[in-house]
């Protein structure tokens, strides 16, 4: 039997990919598809990407660079907070509407170490309960362009990682890629995690640099992200 891939990353490679310069073949993930990955994939699919699955293969065709649409898209992200959390700061970059949807007990899990980002780009993050035949939602507008930002990294790895990834791929107010600076305030729980994320991201060829402890100097990528790449098993 072929071996799931490791959740986490796999949702990590998707998002990467699903921003990248051009099409990645990630190799790994044979179907069926739990919904975990699948949150993400909804995730991506809804920022523009498309993926299409090739035996134990997904194609990712990133999202092109715009124009985006006016209406919020849709996407359904059932009980993953990693999913969510990772997408949050990417549709901020990209500028573009989203209501997530979602079961309740993801809804009750906090997403509060946004609140000061949300507060600084004028940005609004409105939590909607779910009601009897009615689905739970987070409905997320605004925009974040390259800058100087900070988030708690005493909460979740999770946020701090969806930071880094969409802020290497920001852009400045000319609409160019341009860096960023992102401070991880300490303590930073789950650290392992974050270097993943690193990890991930050199491989993708995303320029981040730490200059001490949580402050990570950022700046898009310096060659084409590769054209395939391999997640490691859920063993």
């Amino acid at each position: 039997a072929s071996i799931p891939p490791a959740k986490s990353e796999a949702h990590r490679v998707l998002l990467m990919a699903a921003l990248a310069n051009r099409e990645c073949r990630l190799h790994g993930f044979p179907p069926p598809l739990c919904d975990d990955t699948q949150a993400m994939i909804n995730g991506v699919t809804a920022l523009g990407a498309t993926v299409a699955q090739e035996g134990e293969t997904l194609l990712v065709t990133p999202a092109p660079a715009g124009p985006l649409t006016k209406t919020p898209v849709t996407c359904e992200v059932h009980a993953c907070a990693a999913a969510l959390r990772m997408l949050i700061p990417a549709f901020l970059m990209r500028g573009q509407a989203v209501r997530f949807t979602m079961e309740d007990a993801l809804f009750h899990r906090p997403l509060s170490a946004f609140d000061p980002l949300m507060e600084k780009l004028g940005a609004v993050m409105t939590r909607i309960p779910s009601v009897p035949g009615i689905r739970a939602a987070v409905e997320l507008s605004g925009h974040m362009p390259a800058g100087v930002y900070e988030i708690d990294g005493s909460l979740s790895s999770q946020f701090a990682s969806g930071m880094l990834i969409a802020l290497s791929h920001a852009r400045g107010a000319d609409g160019l890629p341009a860096p960023s600076t992102l401070l991880v305030k300490p303590p930073i729980v789950s650290r392992p995690y974050l270097d993943m994320t690193l990890q991930l991201m050199d491989r993708f060829h995303l320029g981040c640099a730490e200059r001490g402890s949580g402050l990570f100097e950022l700046a898009c990528a310096t060659s084409d992200a590769p054209e395939q790449l391999a997640v490691s098993p859920d063993w």
